[in-house]
């Protein structure tokens, strides 16, 4: 004699159940699968980008996606020492020219969240700013806003030659070795030069 098991039986209902079981699992496991792909992608990215700028043909690309950026004979890694003989930048109503600069920091820094930068130089600076659209008819006070980094910085040899503002000349020769974190600065040598005035300091500085 033959048993029968009519539709709806305790063995249909254990086959949902487990058909059921598994496409839950299935779900969340494309779900996790999912938010994997979303959490790694940026870092997957940003890694990507990192070991780009330590050679110099990663950084010339990497230069080449800026819109607006043009550099000349651009030697070096942006993850350590870069330099060239001119940076044109062009865009917002805005034209830099910097001739001659030569860039040195160190990246390792960053992971005790400070910022080491060795050494900045240039032998000219220009920039042109197109006038906005909505003048002030009266000139008001310039307030200077307060300066308080959340992290430490270190200049070690800063050197910057002629810089021009719209065709004004803002100093002749600037250079600066400081540190300092917050409002707190150390100014270990500051000089500023302006046709026959010249200004040197040094001492502590709060922002």
């Amino acid at each position: 004699m033959t048993e029968q098991h009519e539709p709806g039986g305790p063995d249909q209902q254990g086959q949902d159940t487990s058909a059921q079981d598994k496409a839950r699992r299935s779900g969340w496991f494309w779900l996790l699968v999912a938010l994997a792909v979303l959490i790694l992608l940026p870092v997957v990215l940003m890694v990507a980008i990192l070991l780009a700028l330590r050679s110099e043909t990663g950084t010339a690309w990497v230069i080449d996606q800026v819109p607006g950026l043009e550099v000349t004979e651009g030697r070096g890694s942006l993850l350590g020492q870069w330099q060239a003989s001119e940076v044109v930048w062009q865009g917002f109503g805005v034209n830099v020219e910097v001739e001659a600069v030569l860039v040195d920091w160190s990246p390792s820094c960053l992971l005790q969240t400070r910022i080491c930068l060795d050494t900045l130089r240039a032998t000219r600076l220009d920039v042109r700013v197109q006038p906005s659209a909505e003048t002030e008819e009266t000139t008001q006070g310039i307030d200077l806003p307060a300066l308080e980094l959340p992290v430490r910085v270190r200049v070690g040899d800063v050197n910057l030659g002629p810089f021009s503002l719209n065709g004004s000349r803002v100093w002749d020769r600037l250079e600066l070795s400081a540190g300092g974190s917050g409002a707190d600065w150390q100014l270990e040598r500051g000089v500023y030069q302006l046709g026959d005035y010249k200004v040197t300091a040094s001492g502590r500085v709060i922002t």
